[in-house]
């Protein structure tokens, strides 16, 4: 037998070639100065275009659209008089007033965390032009107005005069005006960017005068009136007697 010759073992060697290709020119984005260096700069230009931004919290807001009533109503002296502070009235008096000045001054500095804007100097004209516009608004009927400058609480009690079934005034006058001291009380919701402040209610203090009582219409039972017989017999009685006298 013949014995197996080796076969040759070839090998296959791959080549790779690297061939450049020019693509497009890249540009990097060029380096810009802000046009705002501070977040504050941002704020204040964001507001004159009419955005608000709102601060960032921890707490979650609340859409409230008003309080049920007034909290820590403040109770003015009667005619507003100083009395002395040697007095004991004057001393109780004094020591009410720094209580309240110190609540107020917390209180300001809470709404201008909220409000950069709020001004104390300011805030008398504001209100005052808020209190007119709404009794403009009662006047002529645009109810639609008057609930943004109005709460809902203070809505129901906004009227300018009440008429009974009979068409006869109960309570105040239409076109009669009439000066009066009133203590008026304003609101807004501070987490809401976009609120505003609205009229919420009004402070009575315990030494006002009373109100003048309402004029109701009440009936008065009259005579009790007969049956047409008895009245019938009357007039009978009534024409003898007439008749009797003439007679006479």
């Amino acid at each position: 037998m013949a014995a197996p010759v080796p076969g040759r073992l070839s090998c296959l060697s791959k080549s790779t070639a690297v061939v450049p290709v020019r693509t497009k020119k890249r540009f990097p984005p060029p380096a810009y100065e802000p046009k705002y260096k501070t977040e504050k700069e941002f704020i204040a230009y964001a507001r004159k275009a009419g955005l608000v931004i709102p601060p960032k919290r921890l707490d979650w807001p609340i859409h409230v659209a008003c309080t049920a009533g007034i909290f820590d109503a403040y109770v003015p002296p009667e005619g507003e008089a100083r009395m002395s502070s040697l007095s004991k009235e004057g001393l109780k008096q004094r020591t009410e007033r720094l209580k309240k000045n110190a609540a107020s001054q917390l209180s300001i500095r809470k709404i201008k965390e909220f409000d950069a804007n709020f001004k104390t100097k300011d805030f008398p004209e504001k209100a005052k032009d808020i209190f007119i516009e709404a009794h403009l608004c009662l006047n002529n009927s645009d109810h639609d107005r008057l609930h943004t400058l109005v709460t809902e609480q203070c809505f129901p009690d906004m009227t300018l005069a009440i008429y009974d079934r009979f068409g006869r005034l109960m309570y105040r006058q239409e076109d009669v005006p009439k000066d009066v001291l009133e203590y008026i009380v304003f609101e807004k919701h501070l987490l809401n960017p976009y609120g505003s402040w609205r009229m919420h209610g009004k402070i009575v203090p315990p030494w006002a005068p009373p109100k003048q009582p309402n004029l109701k219409m009440v009936m008065i039972p009259g005579p009790q009136l007969e049956p047409l017989e008895k009245c019938e017999e009357a007039q009978r009685e009534d024409h003898k007697s007439q008749l009797a006298s003439r007679q006479k």
